[in-house]
């Protein structure tokens, strides 16, 4: 079917956009691959029967973003069973379409529209939401080669600037320097303290490097509650901080607190209540600014803290890194926005030859379907071969032609050639149904051969 580039669309809810983690939570889809599967089946049947098989849908979810990549799908209707499915709050969703909904497509895959710059775990989950489209079958034709492309393009970006080297942020190079105390994190019980995106920031790099028990406290208990992080981390009440830091051999520190908030004191007090002390160096990566640890915790009974100073050098060195690449990595998705548009009018023009094929073809055959079968060999014969010699006429002029010049011909060759004599009288046959019994207006007298 022949669409143009607007066809293509994206509906985006995304912290970067200042969608609350509430709204986006809201706006998911049944996270149960058989339960999702059903209802996408359900709306592309819906969709495919109104508008070609040709519509199709990619649906993104991260503990950031949650997102819709559809080709040949109106964003009314699409929005409507979205609304259905989850709420009001999908209405306010980011809307993009054609070569903005591209460019939007590239930067997150790219990392260049994540919470962190440069970032990797987002291009393998792109990959993953592709991988599960394509194999449900919500997915083919041009959105499938769409995201093919995209994904071409962010090879390039990490493999042309340096966007993907380096620390990326305080919390990366704190879980980063734990490893130099112990091997790995599996099997280390870890604590994490706060809610805000240095504590989302450093579950993420604590799960990435493989921790496999992660417990998560903040005074309000209930934002912890609505972060999807949570799923992965048992969530316990602030006011047992103390007997916890026992318990873990890493304690991430990251809120605003403006004093500290676990106490030299109130640690030596909760001792006698720890249920499963851990037997080793436990280290207290203190990430708050102003300090979120007691300075004396230093060197008590096996407790080490390290300090958010210990660490800017080595981010700000990461941080120039990837400012310097940002601006190469730019340029790119600029060079690979307009040559897609140029590759879109490829497509296009590739599925305007395709359809002008086969209706060639249609019309061959249902006239060649009138002669007997002794008749048929020969007279096919000289038919294919004269098709075969015109087509190939129209095809090399077409290609001196440029892009709008070669698809407007293409165009009005398949409205001359894309409707058989016997599809033409049926289409008439249907609307003389349809008129039989409105009053016969001058219009309707033309479409029906009456006189005036």
């Amino acid at each position: 079917m022949n669409r143009e580039i607007d066809s293509l669309v994206c509906l985006s809810l995304s912290s970067k956009s200042n969608f609350a983690a509430s709204e986006r939570e809201q706006a998911s889809v049944p996270a149960d691959p058989k339960l999702r599967n059903s209802i996408f089946r359900s709306w592309l049947a819906e969709f495919r029967a109104r508008s070609g098989d040709d519509v199709s849908l990619v649906y993104l979810a991260t503990c950031h973003r949650i997102e819709f990549y559809t080709y040949g799908i109106a964003t009314e209707e699409l929005l409507a069973r979205w609304t259905e499915l989850c709420g009001q709050s999908v209405l306010k969703a980011d809307q993009m379409s054609g070569l903005d909904a591209y460019e939007h497509l590239l930067r997150v895959t790219s990392s260049l529209a994540s919470e962190v710059l440069g970032e990797t775990q987002i291009t393998g989950q792109i990959r993953k939401a592709f991988e599960e489209a394509k194999s449900q079958g919500w997915l083919k034709g041009p959105l499938q080669r769409v995201f093919d492309e995209a994904l071409r393009v962010t090879k390039r970006v990490r493999a042309e600037t340096k966007i993907g080297t380096g620390t990326v942020s305080v919390a990366h190079v704190a879980i980063d320097g734990v490893l130099d105390v112990f091997e790995g994190l599996a099997g280390k019980p870890v604590l994490v303290v706060g809610a805000g995106s240095m504590a989302d920031q450093a579950i993420q790099r604590l799960m990435k490097v493989g921790a496999g028990s992660l417990t998560w406290v903040n005074r309000t208990r209930e934002r912890l509650l609505n972060n999807p992080l949570s799923s992965y981390c048992q969530v316990v009440d602030f006011q047992e901080l103390p007997r916890l830091a026992w318990e873990h051999a890493v304690i991430v520190l990251a809120t605003s607190s403006e004093s500290p908030i676990l106490l030299l004191d109130e640690v030596r007090n909760a001792k006698k209540r720890r249920e499963a002390p851990w037997n080793g160096p436990r280290i207290v990566l203190d990430l708050g600014l102003p300090r979120n640890a007691d300075e004396r915790l230093h060197g008590f009974e096996d407790f080490w803290v390290r300090n958010v100073d210990e660490f800017r050098d080595i981010v700000d060195s990461g941080s120039r890194q990837r400012r310097e690449a940002l601006k190469v990595a730019e340029n790119i998705i600029e060079t690979e926005r307009a040559a897609f548009a140029r590759i879109w009018n490829h497509w296009e023009q590739g599925i305007l030859i395709g359809e002008l094929f086969k209706s060639t073809n249609l019309i061959i055959e249902e006239e060649l379907s009138q002669l007997s079968l002794e008749d048929r060999p020969k007279i096919e014969y000289m038919v294919r071969n004269v098709y075969a010699k015109l087509m190939h006429q129209l095809l090399s002029h077409l290609r001196s032609l440029d892009e709008t010049e070669s698809k407007q011909a293409l165009e009005t060759l398949n409205l001359a050639w894309g409707q058989s004599e016997t599809s033409w009288l049926r289409q008439v046959q249907e609307l003389d149904q349809k008129t039989q019994n409105l009053p016969l207006n001058p219009l309707l007298r033309r479409l029906k051969g009456n006189q005036l």
